[in-house]
C-alpha cells in the first residue's frame, strides 16, 4: 500500500515502483513475480531492484544494531543464555541409570512404561562386565545398570522412574554394536514404532531418527517415513536382518530422487500458471516462483505424497538453490543493466 501510493505521488512508472517494492524487501520471489507480469517491460523492475536492494540491506543491518542499544539490551548475553537452555533441552545424549524401584523388579524392560516416554529409550543392558544391546525378553532386577539414549529432560523423568543415576566406570563398545541405516521401502512409510516392534521383531532398539536435517528421538507414536536415517542398536546378525528390512543402502544416503524432484517442479510450474479468476478483475497466476512455491511446501509437509518424496539431501539443496538464485539474478540484471545505465 506504501509503495502503491507513493508510486502514484511521485508519478513512478509501474514497473519500477514494483521492482522497488520488491528490492527494499529484499525479496527474490517478489522481483521473479513481478518480472513475470511486466514481460514486456521488466527491465524497469530490474532497476528498481538494483536500487532499492543495498537499501533494504544495509537498512535492515543498521536497524538490527541500533535498536538494541536504544532499548539497552544486550544480545550477546541473551544468545549465550538462550543458546544455552535450549541446548541442554534439547542435545541427544546418554545416561546410566541403575535400577532401584521396587516396583519394577521382574517386570518386562520392552513392555513396561519407560516405552511410553517421549524422547528416551533403553539402549544397552549392562551384562557380564560390559554393556550389550537390549532384547526383548530383558526383565528389570535390582541395581541393574541401564543405558539410557535421549532429551536431556526426558532423561531425567526416566531416572525418576527406573531409579538413580550411576557414575559407574564402564566399557562400552559402540561402534560394533551400532548402525546408521536409511530407510527406501516404501511399504514401511506411515507406520508407527509400535506396529514395526523394531525389539520384538527385529532385536533392536532405534535410538535416534534423522529426517531432512534435524535429529530426534522416536518414541512408540513416531511414524517412519521414507528417507529416514535411523540409528539403531544391537547384535550384528539382528542388524544386517533389520537392514535389508528397511532396504537400507549406504549409497542412496546422499542421493536426490529425480523421479521426484522432476514431477514436483512440474506440478509447481503447471499450478504456477494456471490463471485464477477474480471477481471484478482480470485473473492472476502464482507464477514461476509461487508455483513451486506451494508445491514445495506441500511436499516439506508432508514428506510424501503417492510415489513423490520432498527430501533432498542437504548438499543437493544447497547446489540447486545458489545456483537457480545465481542464474536468475545474473539474468535479471542483464536485462535491466542497458537501461539502467
Amino acid at each position: 500500500m506504501v509503495t502503491w501510493i507513493r508510486a502514484l505521488c511521485l508519478n513512478l512508472p509501474t514497473d519500477l515502483a514494483a521492482g522497488i517494492f520488491a528490492g527494499a524487501l529484499t525479496s527474490t520471489p517478489a522481483l521473479a513475480a513481478a518480472a513475470e507480469s511486466f514481460s514486456g517491460s521488466a527491465s524497469g523492475v530490474s532497476i528498481g531492484y538494483g536500487i532499492a536492494y543495498p537499501v533494504g540491506a544495509v537498512g535492515v543491518v543498521l536497524f538490527i544494531q541500533a535498536l538494541p542499544k536504544v532499548l539497552k539490551y544486550d544480545l550477546d548475553a541473551i544468545a549465550t543464555s538462550h543458546g544455552e537452555s535450549a541446548s541442554n533441552e534439547d542435545e541427544v545424549s546418554n545416561a546410566l541409570v541403575e535400577v532401584t524401584s521396587q516396583n519394577l523388579f521382574g517386570k518386562n524392560i520392552a513392555t513396561s512404561a519407560i516405552t511410553r516416554f517421549n524422547a528416551c529409550q533403553v539402549s544397552r543392558v549392562f551384562k557380564q562386565d560390559h554393556f550389550v544391546p537390549i532384547q526383548y525378553d530383558d526383565c528389570y532386577s535390582k541395581g541393574q545398570l541401564l543405558l539410557l539414549v535421549g532429551k536431556q529432560k526426558e532423561i531425567d523423568l526416566a531416572i525418576d522412574f527406573l531409579g538413580v543415576r550411576s557414575h559407574e566406570p564402564v566399557f562400552l563398545d559402540a561402534e560394533n554394536e551400532r548402525r546408521k541405516l536409511l530407510v527406501t521401502d516404501r511399504t514401511l512409510a506411515g507406520k508407527s514404532l509400535l506396529e514395526l516392534a523394531p525389539l520384538k521383531n527385529h532385536g533392536i532398539v532405534i535410538t535416534k531418527i534423522s529426517r531432512l536435517g534435524i535429529t530426534f528421538v522416536p518414541g512408540n507414536e513416531t511414524v517412519i517415513e521414507v528417507n529416514d536415517q535411523i540409528t539403531a542398536v544391537g547384535k550384528d546378525v539382528d542388524l544386517e536382518n533389520f537392514a535389508k528390512a528397511l532396504g537400507h543402502r549406504s549409497s542412496a544416503i546422499d542421493t536426490t530422487d529425480l523421479l521426484s524432484l522432476t514431477v514436483g517442479l512440474s506440478l509447481g510450474i503447471i499450478l504456477g500458471l494456471t490463471p485464477l479468476s477474480l471477481p471484478g478483475g482480470k485473473p492472476i497466476t502464482l507464477g514461476l516462483a509461487g508455483g513451486p512455491l506451494m508445491v514445495a511446501l506441500l511436499l516439506g509437509h508432508y514428506g510424501k505424497i503417492g510415489n513423490i518424496v520432498g527430501h533432498i539431501p542437504r548438499p543437493a539443496r544447497m547446489l540447486l538453490q545458489e545456483i537457480g538464485l545465481v542464474f536468475f539474478l545474473t539474468h535479471a540484471g542483464i536485462c535491466g543493466g542497458v537501461a539502467f545505465f
